[in-house]
């Protein structure tokens, strides 16, 4: 079975097949896994940062499965909203509503988690699909169709 995309969903998909023992492959035109999340050295996250257990209880109990420790988002103070050519509005108080939480050491724990579980000769980084085809139950990537790509930009 073939996976494009390793992003959270496409991570979180191979994590269930593997769980469940059924062979894939993982393909990522990236140099990482992660797709939108992404965090930077100290935890400091780039993409998605936190999120809401009270709406996303799947999100929160994987969290709690898979260990990682998480703290309430701060919400307390006034927050800085840069509008665009260095135009910056300060907004007294940062009340988003229901509590958000972040996860210790950048979202991007979550996706290394997820992986740490997965065997690492499914994953293909650096593998663009530019075509697949549908089998009798199996969408699969036309050998033809796969090339090994340098990172791309974000």
């Amino acid at each position: 079975m073939a996976i494009v995309g390793g992003g959270l969903a496409g991570v979180y998909a191979a994590y269930c097949l593997h769980k469940a023992g059924i062979d894939f492959d993982l393909f990522e035109a990236r140099d990482r896994l992660g797709g939108r999340i992404h965090s930077a050295e100290a935890g400091l996250d780039l993409g998605s940062t936190w999120f809401w257990p009270d709406f996303q209880p799947h999100i929160h109990g994987l969290v709690g499965a898979l260990g990682l420790r998480t703290f309430a988002q701060y919400d307390q103070g006034d927050v800085l909203i840069e509008r665009g050519l260095g135009q910056v509005v300060r907004h007294q108080g940062y009340r988003s509503g229901n509590q958000s939480v972040r996860i210790e050491g950048g979202t991007t724990r979550l996706i290394d988690a997820l992986a740490a579980h997965l065997p690492t000769d499914c994953i293909r980084l650096n593998t663009e699909v530019l075509a697949a085809s549908l089998g009798e139950s199996v969408v699969t990537p036309r050998p033809d169709a796969i090339s090994c790509v340098t990172p791309l930009t974000e």
